[in-house]
Parts: structure tokens; C-alpha cells; sequence
């Protein structure tokens, strides 16, 4: 059962207190003596663990804040008197308030990540943002579904298999040799080593027996059988090669829908 009891201290000299108190209003717990030194002031006094502390001499401290209640007493000076409250003091530990989630808000959600200021990217809006997408998980947890619209990876259905295949079933005719219109129209479609533009392409030379042509000007040479290059070309290393001579060096497959 509680009950109120007077403990004066006193002191002629700086000698230690021998006692801590913690809580106070901005912590929302009543001012307790958490500690208490042995052999100290404190407990030569009376002074016990657990005592809840209600006036420093005629001023109640009860409802003051734990810095403004240190302050009261350190002013007391050498000697004051403790009104303090032993047993049935009920301390509480603080929790954070919660709030229900009760539907949705009707906010709308915008993704800004393509081509917008770095300003956007603000702690309110990234908060902002994974508010909307919030919802209630398994065990009634609020949550971001990370993988909630997660696709499976399909290879036979990618649309770069698509390309490669049409441009193999496209039909392939052979353009005139020399032709300097072709050289352009496929130079700038043959970049980075691989040729990117499905275009019809001439049997390299060598394969069709032909004799080398001699070199001429702002035309493309053949880095490997140095014949003449008309249709698409695939360009490694400052050297210009027929799609045909682009092959692996080791086992001689042709690395014209592999890239280099």
C-alpha cells in the first residue's frame, strides 16, 4: 500500500548525493530514485530504491519535467526535505502510438524517375512514395510488396530473338560490287562490331572463287580476304570485314548474330 513519507537531507561540505533519479513529465513517468549508493547521504537518510518523489521542501515537483526537477533541487542547496511516495508506484514504459490503417486515401501515386531534378528525390517524397505503395501483408503487417508485379523471364518469347529471326527469314539478294550508295547506306548501320541492320549481303569472295578486285577508293576493303566489300560489313578494331569472314578464328562459326 502507498504511503507518503518525509526524508531531509543535509550536508556540510560537496560530498555526493549517492542517489539518481530518473522519469519526469517529458518522459511520462513519475520521477523515481533509480539508484541508490551504498554507504552514501541518500541512503544514510532513508532513501530507497523505487521511491517516487513528490515535493523538494513545499514545491511539487510531481508534474515537473526531469531537467526542471534537478534544477529544484540543486537550488535547495545543502539541506532539504523529500516528500516521497513508497510503494504502489506504477511505472510505465513508453510506446509509440499507432494508428490504424482504415482503407485507402485516394491519393494518386506518380513515379518521377526518368529525366527529373535531383530535388524530387527528397526524404518527403521518397516517404511520400512508399506510402502509396504500402499495403497489409500476411499477419496483418503494413508493408511494400517488392515483388508483387515481379515477371518471370521468358527467353524463347524476347523481343531481340524476334528481330534475329525475321532478318533470317528475310529473302537476300546480292547488290552490285563496287556500289558506293551501299557503302553508305550500310556504314552507318554497322557499329561496335556487329552488324545491326537485317540488309541483303554478298557471298564473300573467297567462298565464290572470284578474284581479288583491285582497291578502290572510299570503298571498304575486307581485313581478311582484302576483297572488296558491298551490302552490310562488320568493322573490329579499325578493320572492315565481310559478315561472312566474321567467324570465330578457332572453330570458324559465324559470329554475325553472336557479336564480338
Amino acid at each position: 500500500m502507498a504511503q507518503l513519507i518525509t526524508v531531509k537531507l543535509s550536508r556540510y561540505d560537496s560530498t555526493p548525493w549517492g542517489f539518481r533519479l530518473q522519469g519526469g513529465k517529458d518522459f511520462g513517468t513519475p520521477l523515481i530514485i533509480q539508484k541508490v549508493n551504498g554507504g552514501s547521504l541518500a541512503e544514510k537518510a532513508g532513501l530507497i530504491v523505487g521511491d517516487a518523489l513528490i515535493k523538494v521542501n513545499n514545491t511539487d515537483v510531481s508534474n515537473l519535467k526531469h531537467k526542471d526537477a534537478q534544477d529544484v533541487i540543486v537550488r535547495s542547496g545543502n539541506s532539504y526535505e523529500f516528500t516521497i511516495q513508497r510503494g504502489g508506484v506504477a511505472t510505465s514504459t513508453w510506446k509509440p502510438s499507432v494508428t490504424p490503417v482504415n482503407g485507402h486515401d485516394g491519393k494518386t501515386l506518380v513515379n518521377k524517375q526518368y529525366n527529373s531534378p535531383v530535388g524530387i528525390y527528397s526524404e518527403e517524397s521518397i516517404a511520400e512514395t512508399l506510402s502509396a505503395q504500402a499495403e497489409v501483408l500476411a499477419g496483418g503487417v503494413l508493408g511494400v510488396n517488392f515483388k508483387k508485379n515481379e515477371k518471370n523471364y521468358q527467353p524463347n518469347s524476347s523481343e531481340v530473338l524476334k528481330m534475329v529471326q525475321e532478318a533470317d527469314q528475310e529473302p537476300k539478294s546480292p547488290e552490285p560490287v563496287g556500289s558506293t550508295r551501299s557503302y553508305f547506306a550500310t556504314h552507318s548501320h554497322a557499329t561496335g562490331g556487329r552488324a545491326v541492320s537485317p540488309r541483303p549481303v554478298t557471298p564473300c569472295a573467297q567462298q565464290l572463287g572470284l578474284t581479288r578486285s583491285p582497291v578502290v577508293p572510299d570503298v571498304p576493303q575486307c581485313g581478311e580476304c582484302s576483297n572488296l566489300i558491298s551490302g552490310v560489313f562488320v568493322r573490329i578494331k579499325e578493320k572492315n570485314l565481310h559478315v561472312e569472314c566474321f567467324k570465330c578464328a578457332t572453330c570458324g562459326t559465324s559470329l554475325k548474330n553472336v557479336g564480338y
